[in-house]
């Protein structure tokens, strides 16, 4: 269910962006070839998505995460993010839920003559992890968490952004009688939206 939900907010977002890039038809275009992603050196970014997160053991995860960053240099930012995943288990538990909390670093590489600005991200923080079992006490865990990955920024104009992320997590639990016995790793697909201040 929760992954029929992400693949709809996600072909969702995409026909959004389709829709608003045919509406700004010319004036995006000639936005696109005649200006630039504005420099963030000394701004803020702040964003707000959603992902689907995959697992071997885990299924029909939805991840839902809010982000704050500032750019230290137009190639360097720094950031905290924070969010919240749940996810169907397979191994002897009813669902797996996540919240991470992490502290960003975001080598950005900047194109002073497009509107897209990809860039790599390593996250460092702890998540809890806890699991809901059918007839069990439910468990949890605290432990370092760590996050790698690559996304592109797209700047619809000076101040909007559409974001795509794809990235690898790994939080060190132990959850005893379920799937993140021994660690629990994932991956996410998302978008999110920002407003750079």
């Amino acid at each position: 269910m929760k992954n029929r939900l992400m693949m709809l907010l996600v072909v969702l977002g995409v026909s959004l962006t389709a829709s608003a890039w045919a509406a700004y038809g010319n004036s995006y275009s000639t936005y696109a070839k005649e200006s630039t992603a504005p420099d963030r050196q000394g701004r803020w970014d702040l964003g707000i998505g959603v992902a689907a997160g995959m697992n071997d053991s885990a299924d029909d995860a939805a991840f839902v995460y809010g982000q704050i960053s500032y750019g230290v240099t137009p190639y360097i930012g720094l950031g905290i993010e924070a969010g919240w995943e749940e996810a169907d288990s397979s191994i002897n538990s009813d669902s797996i839920g996540v919240v991470p909390v992490l502290g960003d670093i975001i080598l950005r590489i900047p194109n002073l003559h497009e509107a897209l600005v990809p860039y790599g991200i390593l996250g460092l923080g702890a998540a809890g992890v806890y699991a809901s079992r059918d007839n069990l006490d439910d468990v949890d865990d605290t432990g370092f968490t760590w996050k790698l990955g690559a996304g592109a920024d797209w700047f619809m104009n000076s101040n909007w952004i559409l974001n795509f992320e794809f990235a690898y997590w790994n939080a060190d639990v132990k959850l005893a009688g379920t799937s993140a016995n021994d660690g629990f790793d994932w991956w996410t697909v998302g978008m999110a939206l920002k407003y750079v201040f």
